[in-house]
């Protein structure tokens, strides 16, 4: 009896204690420890709604915040960043803070708003210098301005970082890339059917375009030279010839445009990579 006793006091004693603890578990220190660990986890789904809990229970906590926007940059919700961004810090804590200064031209970047990243880049003092300079070559680079890259990296030959050396060697190779003329794609076919998508690098398709053409053409003339003009064989096979002749120089001009395409890309993907490894480093 005296067991039962003592079995039923330590029944109630936890279910009394069961409130305190789930109260506990939700307080500010629970949450931000939870929400670290989500973040460095790489759970950002989890951790945004942790952050925001913590940021509504902290609106002056500046990790907290800066955790929150990097979430949703992470997420790739980068138009909800740079509001939740707006919402969150004061133009002093924009211009006065090295972290919320990065954080923020990163999303101005993200989101292409290259004019604003530049009249940023200009007016803030949070940044350090090389944080500028890259900044700068990762903005001219994505609007391919040529002449001012070279000019940064001219200006500041000395920087030896990494993505530095990163960008520069982009640029190089950005620079000696020689884009494809579409008039001239077209002409070239216009003349030979076939040769517009060879000189824009496509061999195998421009061959295929002067197979048919050719072939279409050979039936035409030989349906004519047997029945003279009124020779619907070879009829047929004109209309067939002028259909595949008309699509080549269509389809050399878009061989042209599709070859720049890739190049430009290629340059995109590239500095995108050096970009995230920078904004993440």
């Amino acid at each position: 009896m005296r067991s039962l006793f003592r079995i039923s006091l330590l029944f109630i004693n936890c279910i009394s204690f069961l409130p305190v603890v789930s109260q506990n578990i939700f307080d500010y220190d629970h949450t931000k420890q939870y929400a670290d660990y989500l973040f460095h986890s790489k759970d950002y789904q989890l951790a945004v709604q942790e952050f925001e809990r913590l940021v509504f229970m902290n609106p002056d906590n500046n990790e907290a915040k800066i955790n929150l926007v990097k979430s949703y940059r992470h997420l790739k919700q980068d138009s909800i960043a740079l509001q939740r961004f707006y919402d969150l810090f004061s133009n002093d804590e924009l211009q006065g803070i090295q972290q919320v200064s990065k954080e923020y031209i990163n999303l101005l970047i993200n989101t292409k708003k290259y004019n604003a990243s530049q009249q940023f880049l200009i007016s803030n003092n949070a940044l350090s210098d090389e944080d500028k300079i890259n900044y700068e070559l990762f903005i001219d680079l994505y609007t391919k301005n040529w002449e001012k890259v070279n000019s940064v990296i001219k200006a500041n030959n000395d920087i030896k970082n990494k993505h530095f050396y990163d960008l520069e060697n982009i640029s190089k190779k950005a620079q000696q890339i020689k884009y494809k003329n579409t008039w001239l794609s077209g002409g070239l076919s216009a003349i030979i059917p076939g040769m517009g998508k060879i000189y824009s690098g496509y061999w195998k398709d421009g061959l295929i375009s002067l197979l048919f053409v050719g072939i279409s053409s050979w039936q035409a003339y030989r349906g004519f030279e047997k029945n003279g003009i009124q020779s619907v064989y070879g009829w047929i096979y004109g209309g067939v010839a002028c259909g595949f002749y008309a699509g080549n120089i269509y389809g050399s001009v878009k061989a042209a445009n599709k070859y720049n395409y890739t190049q430009d890309y290629n340059i995109i993907y590239n500095v995108d990579k050096v970009f995230n490894e920078y904004i993440n480093y």
